[in-house]
């Protein structure tokens, strides 16, 4: 409501009725977020003619502000006078400010699952539109995936949400290896929020690991007798994950019995994520006797985050004894 009050050096009653026209235009402020603009600001009021009886001193000329929900500054309109009678106005004009009464909107960002090697778009979004640019800092952070092997790093980067606008992408790329390691996730934090509140300032990012479990496989081992065999247990592909699996020995010709070998009860055994194999020894036994070379097994079962390819490797004990000598008496 704008009061038109008459008088000259000060107020005074007129004896005669002073009449003038008066209407409203939009905010001229050079930044615009302080103007305020029909009709979402306020109601427009074209050329409007008023009359103060004579007696009376002021008059209301009524402004209707808008409620628009919008978090924004103060706004002002103006308001003009023209075609004044019956008095000398001391001014043609006047500021009317639309005090704003919304608070501030709340700012959350999402989670995103993302494929290994694919980009992946955090969406930050504001819980109502506002009036004025939202401004915030976001960062990449470590969790079970590390930059730069798992995604590449963002340092702290200020964004805005322009006025009017209710959300935006942030893009983070991931980066493809060839290891099996199960999903593994990074964080995405904002900080530093102006025109927003906080209601959600980190987002999980998980890479989705689309490569398959290697194979795994034992190789053959032969030793002469009284040494050590070596058997080579070893991946196709090295894993990002612990590999484990079940070892044991088997009695072929050679057997633990006759003391051909000192036997393996079944052993779990561990291949450490990063590392391509493992070499389990089996000793055998000397003996005096002149005899064939003779084998065992060595088996694999139960892999952990491997396929057994090949879990059977044979071992050959031969033999270092001489042939004995014939004597006929």
């Amino acid at each position: 409501v704008v009061l038109i009050v008459l008088g000259k050096a000060q107020r005074a009653v007129s004896g005669v009725d002073v009449v003038l026209t008066w209407a409203t235009t939009n905010g001229s402020n050079a930044d615009s977020l302080l103007n305020a603009v029909a009709p979402g600001d306020f109601t427009q009021v074209g050329a409007t003619v008023v009359t103060i009886g004579a007696g009376s001193l002021t008059a209301d000329l009524p402004v209707v502000s808008a409620e628009d929900g919008i978090d924004e500054y103060d706004e002002g309109m103006i308001l003009n006078v023209t075609g004044v009678t019956g008095a000398t106005p001391a001014s043609l004009n006047a500021n009317g400010t639309i005090t704003d009464d919304e608070v501030a909107p709340q700012i959350y960002i999402g989670d995103v699952s993302i494929g290994e090697g694919a980009t992946g778009e955090f969406l930050v979004t504001l819980t109502a539109i506002s009036g004025l640019d939202v401004v915030f800092s976001w960062a990449t952070a470590n969790n079970t995936a590390t930059q730069p092997a798992d995604y590449s790093q963002v340092a702290l980067t200020a964004v805005t949400i322009p006025a009017g606008s209710l959300s935006i992408s942030l893009v983070v790329v991931t980066n493809q290896d060839a290891l099996n390691e199960g999903s593994e996730s990074f964080y995405v934090n904002l900080s530093g929020l102006v025109a927003a509140t906080v209601g959600n300032s980190q987002g999980e990012a998980t890479i989705v690991d689309d490569d398959g479990p290697p194979q795994i496989l034992i190789s053959d081992a032969s030793e002469s007798e009284g040494g050590t065999l070596t058997f080579v247990v070893t991946l196709t592909s090295i894993s990002g994950l612990d590999v484990s699996f079940d070892f044991v020995t088997a009695d072929g010709v050679a057997t633990t019995a006759e003391s051909d070998y000192t036997g393996i009860a079944s052993t779990n055994v561990t291949i450490p994520a990063g590392s391509l194999s493992y070499s389990i020894q089996v000793i055998s036994l000397q003996d005096v006797l002149n005899e064939s070379d003779e084998t065992f097994l060595a088996t694999l079962s139960a892999a952990t985050n491997a396929v057994i390819l090949d879990g059977t490797g044979v071992g050959t004990i031969m033999d270092d004894d001489a042939e004995p000598n014939l004597v006929i008496s």
